[in-house]
């Protein structure tokens, strides 16, 4: 497996969230209530939203912009499956040595 970065995301709530889309919108009803996601953010670093609907984290240094790199397995890793991603890295700015690359 190989760690390519797939791009940066920008940060103005000191907070990163991993969601499925869906989950975003049902109508014109959102499903997550983005309010309560600082409620139980408070004094914590993660948290899981809504049952599993989603994960937010906070970033190590508050606002700013983020490389991030997915973890990619090739087609003998999966089986024959093609290249997949298999996980995501957001580097706010304590991965770099791990990652072994600067921006």
């Amino acid at each position: 497996m190989r760690l390519e970065k797939v791009g940066k995301i920008g940060v103005d709530a000191g907070t990163v969230m991993v969601v499925d889309p869906c989950y975003m919108r049902d109508g014109a009803v959102p499903l997550i209530d983005i309010q309560s996601i600082f409620s139980d953010l408070e004094g914590a670093q993660t948290t899981q939203v809504g049952k599993g609907l989603a994960v937010a984290v906070r970033s190590g240094y508050g606002d700013g912009v983020y490389s991030v790199y997915a973890l990619m397995a090739s087609p003998e890793e999966t089986d024959g499956w093609g290249e997949r991603v298999m996980g995501l890295v957001v580097d706010f700015g304590g991965a770099r040595e791990w990652i072994g690359k600067t921006d």
